[in-house]
């Protein structure tokens, strides 16, 4: 069987038959590697250097990536169901529809991070930093986003139903076309989200939780009701 011809350009000690699934490179350097479709399922990565690496199509199914390094990394179609990437740096990433199903992604930095049509169900983001990020079309439904900062994210169209959204600083995000039914907002930061005249939450009104939320410089928003059960939300001109 011929090996895949992955390049590491920055570890003289790793070689292509290295790169195997349950793989322990923890701390390894591994940046501006090619990688592409490698499957690291359950693999161990923590701390290892995969700045500038191709990551797209790779199997990370399982992998421990806590303390990882990906700044600047391409993982198109990535599979990261269940990875852990507590404390990783994702920062300026690019993760265009990437699959992270109930990855615990604690404390991340994905600053100006590319995730667009990105699935991310379930998943643990609690205090990760995503300001400024490009997550349109993103599916953040169920997710734990308690204490997250979605300050100046593009949220256009992103599925949040059900999403725990308690103490987000979401200042100046644009949550135009976005579904919020269900979401826990207590306490969030909603100053200068842009809404346009969009339909944004459909559902119960009794659905979101808004107690104690700043929504102060937000224009005012209407309940506007379809039927005795069902409402629209839209931005008063």
């Amino acid at each position: 069987m011929v090996a895949p011809e992955y390049e590491i350009p920055n570890d003289d000690y790793l070689f292509p038959s290295d790169i195997k699934p349950g793989a322990d490179l923890s701390g390894r350097n591994l940046s501006g590697a090619d990688l592409q479709g490698a499957n690291l399922r359950d693999a161990n990565l923590s701390d290892v250097d995969f700045r500038n690496a191709y990551l797209s199509d790779a199997d990370l199914q399982g992998a421990n990536l806590q303390g990882a390094s990906l700044q600047r990394a391409n993982l198109q179609e990535a599979d990261l169901s269940e990875a852990n990437l507590r404390d990783a740096n994702l920062s300026e990433a690019e993760f265009r529809g990437a699959t992270f199903p109930r990855a615990n992604l604690q404390a991340v930095d994905l600053l100006r991070a590319d995730l667009p049509e990105a699935n991310l169900q379930n998943a643990n983001l609690q205090d990760a930093d995503l300001s400024e990020a490009y997550l349109r079309a993103v599916d953040l439904s169920e997710a734990d986003l308690w204490g997250v900062n979605l300050s100046e994210a593009n949220l256009q169209y992103a599925d949040l139903l059900e999403a725990n959204l308690r103490d987000a600083d979401m200042l100046d995000s644009d949550l135009r076309g976005a579904y919020l039914r269900g979401a826990n907002l207590q306490h969030a930061d909603l100053g200068q989200v842009r809404l346009s005249s969009t339909t944004l939450w459909t559902g119960d009104v009794n659905d979101f939780d808004l107690q104690k939320a700043n929504l102060t410089r937000m224009a005012a928003l209407i309940w506007w009701p379809i039927n005795m059960f069902n409402y629209i939300v839209l931005l008063r001109p």
